[in-house]
């Protein structure tokens, strides 16, 4: 919840670490984290890899400065199609969250409209073989889920960064608050 801190308030303790200086301001429950869009960005260190590799849910409230290609949530180890979960902003319109699954061979994208300047709640689903993104309830098209195996994906999760950011493709770190981040499997 970010009230004050980084701790895992559920029963894993995967507390997350600040990397740069996002400050705390008021959220839509106590704090959030305001991201500067520069050098700022979190990383939630030992989640277990297989825990991506069926079903789970990822959720947030994010309240984005403006709509530019901003990387959301990541867990990759680089910036090519490999066993990777991705999910950024697009900045095409109307814009979106995309949330991207791909295993090296197979990649699917799911997305969901998406509105600047007001808080959102943002949901990414992995149910088996559908993958789904949620804004404020309002679900995206299913897409078929390629299998995966991130069992050799290094990285840590990540919030407004991934290997991409500064890349040929335009991703930048995120601009905007983040509240609320909860992962269940």
């Amino acid at each position: 919840p970010f009230d004050g801190d980084l701790l895992d308030r559920g029963p894993n303790g995967h507390h997350g670490s600040a990397i740069g200086a996002p400050a705390y301001v008021a959220g839509v429950r106590g704090s959030a984290l305001d991201f500067d869009g520069v050098d700022d960005l979190l990383r939630v260190p030992g989640v277990p890899n297989a825990t991506w590799d069926t079903a789970w849910t990822a959720s947030w409230f994010m309240r984005a400065d403006d709509l530019r290609r901003y990387s959301l949530l990541s867990k990759r180890s680089n910036c090519t199609v490999s066993q990777l979960i991705d999910v950024r902003l697009a900045s095409t319109a109307p814009e979106l969250v995309g949330f991207e699954l791909s295993n090296g061979t197979q990649t699917a994208v799911a997305r969901a409209p998406i509105a600047a300047g007001a808080w959102v709640h943002v949901a990414v689903v992995r149910d088996g073989g559908a993958a789904r993104v949620v804004v404020d309830g309002v679900a995206g098209a299913d897409v078929v889920a390629p299998s995966q195996n991130l069992a050799g994906v290094v990285a840590a999760l990540a919030f407004g960064d991934s290997p991409c950011v500064g890349g040929a493709d335009g991703t930048l770190r995120y601009a905007g608050s983040l509240d609320e981040l909860r992962i269940y499997d």
